[in-house]
């Protein structure tokens, strides 16, 4: 819930911080950065929209699948945890190539009866 509230509204949350007890703005960033997200379609991100979906109603888990390609700036960088070159076309369980990806693809589920999305995965491409 409080990972809900803070995605609507920082500010709102801040706010909620003064009346309720909830986690500091650290924790929940800290929690967001244990969830891995790489290329493709990953199986955690489905758990994660299982659960949140559970508590809706039935109309508010009627949704449909939307996708949209945005431009990146092409550049590569060093990801000291991984020991490895990030920035590169990645197409999740289908590979990776040597060519600097400068669009991502990102597919995401959207609500039609109830005020909801969820990214549910991407893919970096060339041109």
């Amino acid at each position: 819930v409080a990972l809900s509230l803070y995605h609507q509204s920082p500010r709102a949350y801040q706010f909620c911080q003064c009346i309720f007890i909830l986690p500091s703005i650290t924790s929940l960033h800290r929690w967001l950065s244990n969830i891995e997200v790489r290329p493709g379609f990953p199986p955690k991100i489905f758990e994660l929209l299982k659960d949140r979906v559970a508590g809706m109603t039935e109309g508010d888990t009627l949704c449909v699948v939307t996708f949209d390609e945005m431009s990146l700036c092409a550049s590569l960088s060093y990801n000291i945890t991984e020991d490895s070159v990030e920035g590169f076309e990645d197409f999740g369980s289908l590979g990776k190539t040597s060519r600097p990806a400068n669009h991502a693809l990102v597919f995401m589920v959207r609500g039609l009866m109830g005020k909801w999305k969820q990214p549910v995965g991407y893919f970096l491409s060339r041109d």
